[in-house]
C-alpha cells in the first residue's frame, strides 16, 4: 500500500515484508537482518515491498564484520523490479542511493530506468561516521526534491535532485568485498520509515563524482 509509517527491530526472528534477492544471503540473527554471502563478489540486496513512499524519513542501524572499504547502502523510491546488478554501475530500474563503507567514507547517488550509475557525491570522508565494526544510524530524508543524509544524529549532506520523482520501494543492500579481502557481513537494524508530506526543497547544486560504488 501507500505510505504509513513502518518499524522493524527483527526481534521477533522475523523479517515480514522483506524479498531478498537470494534467500540464502539474509538471515534474522540475534535481532539484526544479516547479508552474508559466504563469498566475496556478491551484491545482496533485500527490498521492503509491502509499502511505497515518496517523501519520507528512513533510519536504520549498520555495522558489519570483515573488510571495511565494502559499501553497506540504503536504496529508497526503488522501482518495483529494481535490482543492483553484479557490476559496480549498473542496475535494473530506479533508485536513489547513500552508501556507506566502515573507513568513514558515504556516497550518494541513482539508477535512473536501467542507465548507468550516476553519482550526486562521490565518495567523501565524514567525521560522523563511526569506523571499523562500530555501528551507524544513517537517517535520509527525501521531501519532493530534497536530499538529506544523517550520521549518528549528524547532518552531513543536503542537496536536490529530481532525477526520481515518484514514490518508490525502501531496500537494504551490502557487497562482500572484492576477490582475496576478508569477506564483508552487513547487519541492519532498528528500520523506522516515517511517511512526510511534502515540503519545500532547498537549493542546492548537483556534484558529480568518480570512483566505484562498491568499493
Amino acid at each position: 500500500h501507500h505510505g504509513g509509517d513502518y518499524f522493524e527491530d527483527f526481534n521477533d526472528g522475523l523479517a515480514q515484508g522483506w524479498r531478498p534477492r537470494w534467500a540464502a544471503d539474509w538471515a534474522v540473527v540475534n535481532g539484526e537482518y544479516r547479508a552474508a554471502a559466504g563469498t566475496n563478489g556478491a551484491i545482496m540486496q533485500a527490498t521492503y515491498t509491502n509499502v511505497v513512499w515518496r517523501d519520507l524519513i528512513a533510519e536504520a542501524a549498520i555495522r558489519r564484520t570483515g573488510g571495511t572499504n565494502s559499501s553497506s547502502v540504503l536504496a529508497l523510491r526503488a522501482s518495483p523490479g529494481f535490482t543492483w546488478l553484479g557490476s559496480t554501475n549498473l542496475g535494473l530500474g530506479s533508485a536513489y542511493l547513500v552508501g556507506i563503507n566502515a573507513a568513514g567514507d558515504y556516497y550518494v547517488g541513482y539508477f535512473n530506468n536501467s542507465a548507468p550509475f550516476v553519482f550526486i557525491q562521490g565518495w567523501t570522508r565524514s567525521s560522523y561516521l563511526n569506523t571499523d565494526t562500530t555501528a551507524n544510524v544513517v537517517r535520509v530524508t527525501l521531501s519532493g526534491a530534497s536530499i538529506q543524509v544523517s550520521f549518528n544524529g549528524q547532518l552531513a549532506f543536503s542537496r536536490t535532485d529530481a532525477t526520481i520523482p515518484g514514490e518508490g520501494r525502501f531496500a537494504l543492500m551490502g557487497y562482500s568485498g572484492d576477490g582475496g579481502t576478508v569477506e564483508t557481513v552487513h547487519f541492519f537494524d532498528n528500520i523506522t520509515v516515517t511517511d512526510t508530506s511534502t515540503g519545500t526543497a532547498a537549493a542546492g547544486a548537483k556534484a558529480s563524482g568518480t570512483g566505484g560504488i562498491l568499493t
